[in-house]
């Protein structure tokens, strides 16, 4: 009994956010959610369970020298949460959404804007790719993501 009742207030205590990590290579770039400022990466985003399924969230990531990316949060149901709406006798369901952002992060590699036919183009890959094995070496980013940054930015020196 009293194991459920500190669930309960564990539940009710835990908090009625959801969040969602942005990442970027180069890191420090702004994070823009539904035109306001978040931050600068890395970042989280925190925003109340009860606005997810209302509204999408349009994000953009920009820092300058660089081509902006956009898109939106994606947004699904977490199978935890169902479960825990039956364990809880729908309790729950007055606190957290069933949706969730996941615990993916939003994870982008910002293209630089060169002027064709400029001699910084292959400095800038070289110096993209030197930064890469930086983060990698130290921990920041984790192997899959290096080599997907890697090749991404391989591709830009063949276009």
């Amino acid at each position: 009994m009293m194991k459920a009742v500190a669930t309960v207030l564990f539940l009710l205590l835990a908090g009625c956010t959801e969040t969602a990590m942005f990442r970027s290579l180069p890191p420090g770039a702004t994070v823009t959610v539904n035109n306001r400022i978040i931050g600068t990466t890395p970042v989280e985003f925190s925003t109340p369970s009860k606005s997810l399924g209302q509204e999408p969230f349009r994000y953009r990531i920009e820092a300058d020298g660089y081509r902006p990316v956009e898109g939106v949060l994606k947004e699904s149901v977490g199978g935890g949460r169902v479960v825990g709406y039956v364990f809880t006798l729908g309790i729950l369901s007055a606190f957290r959404s069933v949706k969730t952002f996941g615990d993916q992060p939003v994870e982008v590699v910002l293209e630089r804007v060169e002027v064709p036919g400029s001699a910084h183009a292959t400095d800038s890959i070289e110096q993209r790719l030197n930064q890469l094995k930086d983060l990698h070496d130290r921990g920041v980013i984790s192997d899959e993501e290096y080599k997907r940054a890697r090749t991404d930015a391989l591709r830009t020196l063949s276009q």
